[in-house]
């Protein structure tokens, strides 16, 4: 599953830990993946993390949506440290 928001791809990274706290409400993206019709999410800002780097589903606490490029070969643990550098 991807996600378009302000003309950037996103890919979906899973957390396993509560790290990763949602914050304001930020805007409509797109998700889109095999099998699936696009569709309007609602979209959060992440606590200390640049909505440029990653953003997160309203709701979901699983999973966030980093930019293509953007920590890429970071596991899920150390990703919270990663994103707000």
């Amino acid at each position: 599953m991807t996600l378009t928001y302000a003309g950037q791809q996103y890919a979906v990274r899973p957390i396993r830990d509560n790290s990763l706290v949602q914050a304001a409400a930020i805007g409509v993206g797109i998700t889109h993946g095999c099998g699936y019709r696009p569709q309007n999410v609602d979209l959060r800002s992440l606590l200390g993390v640049s909505p440029a780097k990653a953003v997160a589903l309203a709701g979901d606490a699983t999973s966030v949506y980093v930019r293509r490029g953007v920590c890429v070969h970071v596991a899920a643990g150390p990703l919270r440290a990663c994103l707000t550098r």
